[in-house]
């Protein structure tokens, strides 16, 4: 039996790791995430934020619904107004959003879900590499699939089950 497309691109990526968790963001937040390895994933639950990676011009605006894929490993800002000052996101101790949801700024504005990555496969930088720096979900079934899959991960994280 053939294999689909994304079975071969991932089995050449070899997957390594994951971490999933979230984000309810209140009040006046912007958040800087540092230089990454692998693929991070963001799904807009609710409210809306600003995703800007580094070098690019325009802000990408996340509404509810909408799913992200980060493949470049950039930095980049999540943000209620890409105006404000930013917080790094290493400032949020991680036992506050592995397999949780993390409240910013007593939360109530928008909430994120994301998932990271890693890989160790020899093909990885070339194929991650001409991917465009922010990849947005446009089918229905994907965003849902987004959606599904940052949940079930974090359940997983928390009741300790691969």
């Amino acid at each position: 039996m053939p294999e689909d497309t994304l079975s071969t691109v991932l089995s050449m990526l070899k997957p390594q790791a994951y971490a999933a968790g979230g984000l309810d963001l209140g009040g006046a937040w912007s958040l800087r995430f540092d230089a990454h390895d692998g693929i991070k994933c963001y799904a807009c639950m609710a409210g809306a934020g600003w995703i800007i990676a580094e070098g690019e011009v325009n802000p990408v605006l996340l509404e509810a619904g909408d799913c992200v894929l980060l493949p470049n490993g950039l930095k980049f800002t999540l943000t209620k107004d890409p105006s404000l000052a930013c917080t790094p996101f290493s400032n949020i101790p991680q036992n506050d959003w592995y397999g949780r949801i993390a409240t910013v700024n007593g939360g109530g504005d928008t909430v994120m879900l994301a998932g990271h990555f890693s890989f160790s496969g020899a093909y990885t930088n070339d194929l991650l590499g001409v991917m465009p720096t922010i990849v947005r979900l446009r089918e229905t079934s994907d965003k849902e699939g987004m959606r599904w899959l940052l949940q079930r991960m974090c359940t997983e994280l928390r009741s300790l089950q691969p």
